[in-house]
């Protein structure tokens, strides 16, 4: 079960070099590309957040309002901490972004290693499916 759950990991790490592809397009089809696909994944997350996973979670445990809200306000709270901005021009007056993409990226990565761990440990069929 060990080896099911590594290379589980090692799949879902490698899938995340598809960014690389967008390294040989070429700048002006990468910022029309980019718009697009960045409005489907933001528009995608909220959707699935706001009509499905929240609403759910407030319907098994009405408490579980004051979490949601305590998570916005947190990472409010953050945005404002850590100047978190974005700016299309080359020079910006700073740039904290990089730093909170490498942190996100790095806190992601572990809960999902612990996810895909913790689902191959129940059932190697949920491991599988979580994995996908």
């Amino acid at each position: 079960m060990f080896i099911e759950i590594i290379l589980a990991n090692i799949v879902v790490s490698l899938i995340s070099f598809v960014g690389i592809i967008f390294i040989s397009v070429r700048e002006k089809i990468f910022e029309k590309v980019i718009f697009w696909l960045v409005s489907f994944a933001s528009g995608a997350f909220i959707g699935i957040a706001f009509l499905r996973m929240i609403p759910n979670s407030i319907e098994k445990n009405p408490g579980a309002v004051y979490t949601v809200v305590l998570g916005i306000f947190i990472f409010f709270l953050l945005e404002k901490f850590f100047y978190w901005r974005h700016c299309h021009e080359g020079k910006c007056e700073f740039h904290s972004f990089g730093y909170l993409n490498l942190v996100g990226d790095s806190l992601h990565n572990f809960i999902d290693g612990m996810v895909i761990a913790a689902s191959f440990v129940t059932d190697i069929k949920l491991g599988l499916l979580t994995t996908l």
